[in-house]
């Protein structure tokens, strides 16, 4: 499998199967760029479980991808309907119940490296209403300080 196929299958099953996704990550996965703090791979996989749990229709919509042997560019641009109850996921946040609100981030540069035919890492150069503390504020919750 090549390093888009990788980014694929593994953005795919993030949409509605965080754990599966783990998969495609190594061990030492570190996810920087859409937090306020980096995030290794147990992380990511509670963060995106808590985020499919209380938005199931999360979508990507990834464009403009290109691709080497170790490393995938693309944008993508999350969208989904905050239907669920959205866990803590990060200090000092409380659950928030469903809103209802529909959610329509911009569209954010995601750098993944390869490493050994898994993912390594993923950086997100987000815009600035985007990342968690654009789905946030979009939900009607504060960053917390």
């Amino acid at each position: 499998m090549n390093s888009e196929q990788i980014v694929r299958e593994m953005m795919a099953l993030a949409e509605s199967d965080p754990v599966k996704a783990g998969s495609y990550l190594t061990d030492d996965f570190a996810f920087t760029g859409a937090t306020p703090v980096p995030v290794n791979k147990t992380q990511w996989i509670g963060l995106q479980s808590s985020m499919v749990k209380a938005i199931p229709d999360w979508k990507f919509h990834f464009t403009e991808v290109r691709a080497t042997d170790h490393q995938v560019t693309l944008r993508a641009a999350v969208t989904g309907t905050h239907t669920g109850v959205l866990d803590a996921v990060i200090p000092g946040m409380q659950a928030v119940p469903p809103t209802g609100t529909h959610i329509s981030l911009p569209s954010d540069k995601l750098i993944y490296t390869i490493r050994d035919g898994k993912i390594a890492s993923l950086h997100v150069e987000a815009s600035p209403d985007g990342g968690l503390p654009g789905i946030l504020q979009r939900i009607g919750v504060k960053f917390p300080a």
